[in-house]
């Protein structure tokens, strides 16, 4: 599974579809998650219609994450800032 941050941005959708198209293209099962909506002008992007929503499908995506072998979260801030 691979989680981008609360108001994902370009590097954080960026980020995590490059990951995806890694990951299907050998041959993995990954899924997507974002906490919120993504901003329509990034949704052109191959694949971000595989992004999961939670605040539109929480029961998905808590099963998602509780059926999750690994857990990949991109673009978050370092603790330094």
């Amino acid at each position: 599974m691979i989680i981008s941050h609360i108001n994902p941005d370009g590097d954080s959708v960026g980020a995590q579809l490059a990951l995806y198209h890694y990951f299907k293209a050998n041959n993995k099962n990954v899924a997507l998650m974002a906490p919120n909506n993504l901003q329509e002008f990034l949704k052109w992007m191959d694949g971000a219609d595989q992004i999961n929503i939670f605040i539109k499908d929480r029961k998905k995506c808590r099963l998602l994450i509780e059926s999750a072998d690994l857990i990949i979260m991109v673009d978050l801030i370092s603790p330094t800032g």
